[in-house]
């Protein structure tokens, strides 16, 4: 597989790692924090940025982990500028990771998080309240993170189930709880998302490389649902993102180096040929919808970035500034014409990457 998430992450999210952050507010850069300013003032970010979460246009959380520390990093955005700041490792980790966050609101994130300790792993959620985030165990022994968390509204979010237990975390606004789900045995869940209460997915690959996986929540139960590519080798879904009853998800082919799109449409998953020039030896990494017809995907490709825009219909092939090996690993999107992409060279230090896509064309921030 060319360029994709699932080559280069070594700890999966239900071993990996948690982080302790300064208090921050919604409005202004971190206490202690630096500002990455524009251009590629990045380059001295000490760390790679995998995932981001934009609740408003001046509200964006995006996770990582520097490569050579092993440690979780996360920068904000608060409308003008990008921050950066340390995140203190718990006592004893030798590893510490925060996966993909989601905020539906400025004042409510979750992210799935964890430590590696010589005692073992812990996994446990993040959660951003407005003032700073803080540790919430999770209930028992149940390890609600291999698929992220994906949020409906405040009192309405999904943690995915691990790569072989069924179990999902359920928050109510209150209280997260496990709901069970189906056998979910040899399968790597990559990303999750929510269009509405009862329109929930979970997606990967099998972990033996036979193909994608899709589980999905009606709003009554959890289900494991074929989609066109489920037993052929070598591809993977590494991201979803729903609107209301449609869903998007992407990830790569590996037979023939190319992008992989599959739409939900309320009953079935149908493949999306991507199809545009230069897309060969290309792949995607994540998506991120604001309505069923208007979707932006992005990843890696043979020039380094690479994104495409879905209108509904079809694709169009968008030109990226960065070049090299670069690629852009995480996106999210307030609207159609106010979106945030992050990534970088994976394991590489200081080599973090922040564009902005404008609707029109895209921007280097860092």
């Amino acid at each position: 597989m060319v360029g994709l998430r699932m080559t280069r992450i070594a700890p999966r999210l239900a071993t990996v790692a948690a982080i302790a952050l300064i208090a921050s507010s919604a409005s202004a850069a971190p206490a202690g924090a630096s500002p990455l300013g524009s251009g590629r003032a990045g380059a001295a970010f000490p760390g790679e940025l995998d995932h981001i979460s934009c609740p408003a246009t001046n509200e964006c959380w995006a996770t990582g982990q520097d490569p050579d520390t092993l440690k979780a990093v996360m920068a904000h955005w608060n409308g003008s500028t990008w921050s950066r700041f340390h995140i203190p490792a718990p006592r004893g980790a030798t590893e510490t990771r925060v996966g993909k966050p989601s905020c539906p609101s400025t004042t409510l994130c979750w992210a799935s998080a964890g430590d590696e300790t010589p005692a073992g792993a812990h996994s446990y959620f993040r959660r951003w309240n407005g003032t700073g985030w803080s540790i919430v165990r999770l209930p028992g022994k149940d390890t609600f993170t291999g698929g992220g968390v994906a949020c409906v509204s405040t009192s309405d979010c999904w943690a995915g189930n691990g790569t072989s237990s069924p179990p999902f975390g359920h928050w109510d606004g209150t209280t997260w709880t496990s709901v069970n789900g189906p056998s979910g045995a040899g399968q790597f869940p990559m990303d999750s998302s929510c269009g509405s209460t009862s329109n929930c997915w979970v997606v990967g690959a099998h972990s033996d490389g036979e193909g994608t996986f899709t589980e999905g929540w009606n709003g009554t139960k959890w289900s494991i649902v074929k989609t066109p590519t489920t037993h052929l080798v070598s591809r993977e879904l590494t991201g979803v993102s729903c609107s209301g009853s449609a869903c998007l998800a992407v990830g790569g082919n590996g037979n023939d180096n190319r992008p992989l799109a599959e739409v939900w449409n309320g009953t079935a998953w149908a493949l999306s040929t991507t199809g545009a020039t230069g897309t060969d030896h290309a792949g995607f990494n994540a998506v991120s919808c604001t309505s069923a017809t208007s979707c932006l995907a992005v990843g890696a490709g043979p020039g380094g970035t690479f994104s495409e825009r879905w209108d509904g219909s079809r694709w169009h092939l968008l030109k990226t500034p960065a070049q090299g090996t670069e690629q852009m690993l995480g996106v999210s999107c307030v609207t159609a014409s106010d979106c945030w992409a992050v990534g970088g060279i994976p394991g590489v230090v200081g080599n973090t990457l922040i564009e902005h896509w404008n609707g029109t064309q895209w921007s280097i921030f860092s």
